[in-house]
């Protein structure tokens, strides 16, 4: 039996915020009853027509102290901008790829969304968040060269 894709009119684009069963790192195959929001971070599609998606799980624990390097939204205006209810933090740490199916993604009804796409990052925020890609890179080119010379 094959999974029922979304068709591509519905696809998201990179710096949608869609509504996911995003899964647990202790069984990463089957999706969770609970879903949650998720950063697309690319849409590519397969050879059979359908489309696999790079995601960041969002999560409104904030973990400041100890999730310094995630990417968090909290303003109000680009919460909502976003189709957030509440101020996100996204684990970059944690990326993963998901086809985009009925069983990965569904409407947020509650909200009225007819898709599993909630909202998008405002090109303010996209540019905060590259920003902050680029921040996190260096940090990696910076360990790496010090690492060489240990």
């Amino acid at each position: 039996m094959t999974e029922r894709a979304w068709p591509k009119p519905t696809w998201p684009k990179a710096y949608d915020l869609v509504w996911t069963r995003f899964p647990h790192e202790e069984t990463p195959h089957e999706p969770p009853i609970k879903s949650r929001p998720c950063l697309v971070l690319g849409v590519f599609e397969l050879e059979d027509g359908t489309a696999l998606l790079e995601l960041a799980p969002g999560s409104s624990q904030l973990k400041v102290d100890s999730r310094p390097f995630d990417f968090r939204i909290s303003n109000y205006a680009e919460l909502r901008t976003a189709g957030l209810m509440k101020a996100t933090r996204f684990d970059l740490s944690r990326v993963f790829h998901l086809p985009y199916t009925h069983t990965w993604f569904a409407p947020l009804r509650a909200a009225g969304k007819t898709t599993p796409v909630l909202g998008a990052l405002s090109p303010t925020v996209v540019y905060m968040f590259q920003s902050h890609m680029a921040w996190l890179e260096h940090l990696a080119s910076d360990q790496d060269d010090n690492s060489d010379q240990a």
